[in-house]
């Protein structure tokens, strides 16, 4: 949510057309075609090493967009690549769902899926209008990354 909704706002803020906007929200968009073949690059991983590669990249990625905020295009570029990390833990949240599931108890279990994501799309709109109080809008990126590294998801183990 916050790299579709904030990321206009920037891109205008810092002098960008808002058809370089609307690209970069294509272009985000369009890393849901790359879906068949994260599946299959996830397929020769565990599932735990997925998340951790979505999370900590995507927290990498949002972090550096906000160190590279005078550069706004070089910020965009960064959001855009943490965008497909997104989109990597997406895919990761719903293969657990789906196999956490039986299939009879799918459509009952749905709903308690979804409230996940509702929760989310209050609590991120509360964290920005904090963030923005005290920092500039660059600084929403990097909450994002905080969040996104809120469970320690990258310490390192054997495993990785």
């Amino acid at each position: 949510m916050i790299f579709n909704v904030y990321i206009g706002i920037f891109a205008i803020e810092k002098g960008l057309s808002d058809q370089f906007d609307r690209l970069a929200t294509s272009i985000a968009s369009s890393g849901l075609f790359f879906a068949p073949l994260m599946l299959g690059w996830m397929q020769g991983r565990t599932l735990r090493r997925s998340v951790r590669l979505g999370f900590c990249m995507s927290a990498l990625c949002f972090l550096r967009a906000t160190l590279f905020s005078p550069w706004p295009r070089v910020s965009v570029v960064l959001l855009l690549i943490g965008a497909f990390y997104f989109i990597l833990l997406d895919m990761c949240g719903v293969l657990a769902f789906l196999f956490s599931v039986k299939p009879s108890e799918r459509s009952e279990m749905s709903a308690m899926f979804s409230t996940f994501r509702d929760l989310a799309n209050i609590i991120t709109p509360a964290v920005v209008w904090l963030v923005l109080l005290i920092a500039p809008l660059s600084a929403v990126f990097a909450a994002g990354a905080r969040l996104s590294t809120a469970v320690r998801v990258c310490d390192l183990d054997a495993e990785l």
